[in-house]
This record gives structure tokens, C-alpha cells and sequence, in this order.
């Protein structure tokens, strides 16, 4: 593993690609392309499965498991699925990181996620960021993806991935978001926003740059 200021290298490990397949379920994607302890699958789909299925077909393989999600929406019937897993006990734990925005954009559904889920496990920042950590004693999964927590029903990308590594540098991003700010501050209190921003900026406080547009001529 390589490390730079705001970015990680590592060597191209063993994975298996899970293409477009109409009536293909997340199970029968993950499955066919041989998902699996040490494995990495990555793959796309046309909205005949979305994040929450991809989700809880990991889940089949790993067991019980802590969670974490980055999303910047999430929808409602979505958020039933995820706090029916704790209940059901086939989630230890589940963790959120959130947009800023999603307060202002649908304030329904964020109080939705504070009343359910509890203050303590939400955490907001400028995130477009779309990922998915699942992990206990014997799995270290991180699902990369295009989808937000809702319904995809377009061409989606995604990466399941069974390393360590990568669950390491992801879960450290979030062990720094969580602790850079207290329990849902950032909704209504951009400081705090801006204060878990600073925490996550490696190379120390964060500063703003004026954003300039480059021409290239055709």
C-alpha cells in the first residue's frame, strides 16, 4: 500500500466483474461472479435490484454485522429496511454519514432518521460520497457505489469488496467524521459542518480555494 496526501494505492487484487442482466437480483449477481471471502466483485445493473438489496445480500454472506452508510438521500421504506435488520438482529450496529442538505431537501425524512436511528449515530458533512461498510470478526466488507440509499432504477455502478485494507482507510474516514463532531450538530449548524471538514482534511485545517474554470479549446 502506498499512501499520498489524499489518496491510497495498492496492487490490483482477484475480482470478477457482474455485468447489465435484466431480472437479475443482487443474490444471483454476487453469487455468479463468485463473491466470497477475499473477493471482489464489481459490476453494474439497470434498476432490476437497488443499494438496499445489494446490502442485504452482503449481509446473507457475512452474518451479523456493524454498518455504516455514506449516502446523500436516503428514502423512507429504505430506512425501515435498515432499522428492521437491527431489530432482527442481522445488524449489530448502523451508522450514518449524510449530507448537509438533506435536512433542507427533505426535512420529513431527516427527522425520519434522527427519531429512528438517534442522534448519536449521524453524522453530517458536505458528503456525495455513496458507500457501504459492513464488518465483524470474520468480514471486512466495503461496497462502493453510485447509488444513494433509495430506489435505482437506472444504470448504477458498484464494487464489493472483501479487504481489509480498503475497510481500514474507509472506517478511518468515519472514525475521523464521528469524532470531529458531536451527535447530528451539522444539522442547522454549518460550523459544524465545516468542523468535521477540517477533521477529515489529512494534511490539516482545510482551506478554501476559489474555484476557477479551465478552457480548453475543441
Amino acid at each position: 500500500m502506498q499512501r499520498a496526501r489524499s489518496a491510497i494505492g495498492r496492487d490490483v487484487v482477484s475480482r470478477q466483474g457482474s455485468f447489465l442482466m435484466k431480472n437479475e437480483t443482487a443474490q444471483e449477481a454476487l453469487a455468479g461472479a463468485g463473491f466470497g471471502r477475499g473477493r471482489e466483485v464489481f459490476g453494474f445493473n439497470q434498476g432490476t435490484f437497488s443499494l438496499i438489496d445489494l446490502i442485504d445480500a452482503v449481509i446473507d454472506y457475512t452474518g451479523q454485522a456493524d454498518c455504516v452508510i455514506a449516502t446523500w438521500t436516503a428514502a423512507k421504506a429504505e430506512m425501515k429496511h435498515v432499522h428492521s435488520w437491527l431489530e432482527k438482529d442481522r445488524l449489530s450496529s448502523a451508522r450514518w454519514m449524510v449530507d448537509r442538505s438533506f435536512l433542507n431537501r427533505q426535512p420529513e425524512l431527516c427527522a425520519h432518521l434522527r427519531r429512528v436511528f438517534g442522534d448519536e449515530n449521524i453524522r453530517v458533512s458536505r458528503c456525495h460520497a455513496k458507500f457501504v461498510l459492513l464488518g465483524n470478526e470474520d468480514w471486512s466488507v466495503t461496497l462502493l457505489t453510485s447509488m444513494n440509499l433509495n430506489r435505482n432504477a437506472r444504470i448504477e455502478n458498484y464494487l464489493v469488496s472483501d479487504c481489509p485494507v480498503l475497510f481500514r482507510e474507509y472506517h478511518a474516514l468515519i472514525d475521523r467524521v464521528y469524532e470531529g463532531q458531536e451527535d447530528a450538530a451539522g444539522f442547522g449548524d454549518y460550523s459544524a459542518v465545516s468542523k468535521v471538514m477540517d477533521a477529515v482534511s489529512y494534511g490539516g485545517t482545510r482551506k478554501q480555494k476559489k474555484k476557477t474554470l479551465v478552457a480548453r479549446p475543441w
